[in-house]
C-alpha cells in the first residue's frame, strides 16, 4: 500500500470500504512504502471521527534512538494527519540503540499525548522482558 501512485485511489477506496463495513483497527509503519502507507491511511480516514478508529504505527529500529523515536512518531503523525496514534511500537529488536533509551523516549510520547500506548513487535520473550524493565 502506498507504493504506486496509480493504485492510490483504489487503496483509499478499499480502506474506506473496510471502515464502512466496521473496520476500526488500522496497522501501519513508517517503513511501509517509506511512509506512503501512512499517507494512504490519512486520505482514507479523512472525515471519519478519530475516536472511532484504533491506529497503530511503528518505528524502525534504526530510528529508535532517544531523539529518533520521538522524531519518527512526529513524522508518522504528520503523514497520518492526526494528533495521536493509539499505539506506537518498536518494529523489531535491534542493537542499533540501547532499548532503555528507546523505552524512555516511548514514555515521553505517552506523556506528550502523541500516543496512548506503547509496545514492541517481533520481540522474543527475553527481549520483551528487557524492554519492560528498561
Amino acid at each position: 500500500m502506498g507504493e504506486s501512485r496509480s493504485s492510490q485511489k483504489q487503496e483509499i477506496a478499499s480502506l474506506r470500504l473496510g471502515i464502512e463495513l466496521g473496520l476500526t483497527h488500522i496497522d501501519t509503519a513508517e517503513m511501509y512504502a517509506d511512509g506512503g502507507a501512512e499517507r494512504i491511511v490519512a486520505q482514507a480516514i479523512k472525515g471519519i471521527p478519530r475516536e472511532s478508529l484504533f491506529i497503530v504505527t511503528k518505528v524502525l529500529p534504526s530510528n529508535a534512538s532517544a531523539t529518533g523515536t520521538v522524531k519518527a512518531c512526529e513524522q508518522s503523525l504528520k503523514r497520518l494527519e492526526t494528533d495521536h496514534v493509539d499505539v506506537f511500537l518498536v518494529h523489531w529488536w535491534s542493537s542499533h540503540h540501547p532499548i532503555a533509551d528507546t523505552m524512555r523516549a516511548m514514555q515521553t510520547l505517552v506523556t506528550r499525548g502523541l500516543t496512548r500506548f506503547v509496545g514492541v513487535s517481533n520481540f522474543s520473550i527475553a527481549q520483551m522482558r528487557e524492554a519492560q524493565t528498561a
